[in-house]
């Protein structure tokens, strides 16, 4: 005990749980702003007119179910077995996927790219009238929902993650970049036939 009466022991132990302070401090403040833009991805944001824009994931849920009826219609086509089989898959990744940046990934490098490979290989096939009107609409509301996702909310996303608002001392100690990496904006057909 007589070590904790010295000063040189009592200056180390105060600057030890002042430090310790400062990052579980910085740490509350970071996770907070996260959650923050996490709610943001999940439930929308609110723009300058006061009005909430639609969310991400509800755009991302909008996709995986226009891709669920794509395939669905597409799966009578023997020529086209493979691809409705991946687009399947991509899609039941997607579903299972655990955080933002995985659902992003799979979503632009995965789901999107395989669905477009998808339409234009069905262009070549000859469906019936009725799958092509069936077809194109499902596709108008995949593509349509995407544009969104590139022309509005993905702008605004990266926009609200770029700029966490943290202070300084929090800047200087938080060394992640919750930023996420996953999103490659697609050029796709938006027409179909």
């Amino acid at each position: 005990m007589t070590v904790l009466k010295k000063r040189p022991m009592a200056i180390f132990i105060t600057v030890v749980i002042a430090i310790a302070a400062l990052i579980f401090g910085v740490n509350r403040s970071v996770n907070r702003v996260i959650a923050r833009v996490e709610l943001g991805f999940y439930e929308g944001f609110i723009n300058d007119q006061g009005f909430r824009e639609p969310s991400i994931n509800a755009q991302f849920d909008t996709i995986i179910n226009a891709a669920l009826q794509i395939t669905s219609i597409l799966a009578s086509y023997p020529e086209l077995d493979a691809q409705v089989e991946a687009l399947n898959v991509h899609r039941r990744n997607f579903l299972n996927a655990q955080d933002i940046d995985e659902k992003m990934m799979i979503m632009s490098t995965l789901v999107q790219p395989s669905a477009h490979g998808l339409i234009l290989s069905a262009r070549d096939v000859d469906l019936s009238e009725r799958d092509i009107d069936a077809v194109t609409t499902h596709w108008r509301t995949f593509t349509g929902a995407t544009n969104l996702l590139i022309n509005s909310l993905m702008p605004r996303w990266f926009e609200e993650t770029g700029d966490l608002g943290l202070s300084p001392i929090a800047e200087l100690l938080y060394c992640g970049d919750f930023a996420p990496s996953g999103w490659v904006i697609p050029r796709y057909v938006t027409e179909f036939p």
